[in-house]
């Protein structure tokens, strides 16, 4: 399982690198600009996958509570709600500084 893991991450790594050495041979050098839209696809990508991540923890984790306990299901449903909220305020930050990045590109 970890081999798979850390496979999958080396290869979406990979990519990424391929992708920025692409973005700058077809630039014609490294300017100010490509570094921000490298910026703004980096900032959405790991805000989004953060985001992802956090929202599915806090399903696991209320769906483990309430099959222990399914008296306190309307309270611990509640507080989901909240914390996927949470955690999808972060991707959606990541998606402004993303788009404010890729102005200045």
């Amino acid at each position: 399982m970890k081999k798979k893991l850390f496979s999958t991450i080396l290869a979406v790594l990979a990519m990424t690198l391929l992708t920025a050495v692409s973005v700058f041979a077809a630039d014609g050098g490294s300017s100010a600009s490509t570094y921000a839209a490298l910026g703004a696809g980096l900032a959405i990508s790991f805000g989004a996958a953060g985001g992802g991540i956090g929202i599915g923890l806090a399903g696991l984790g209320a769906l483990l509570g309430i099959s222990r306990n399914p008296a306190v299901g309307g309270k611990i449903m509640t507080l989901m709600i909240i914390s996927m909220a949470l955690s999808e305020s972060c991707a959606i930050y990541s998606l402004v500084i993303a788009f404010m990045l890729y102005g200045k590109a």
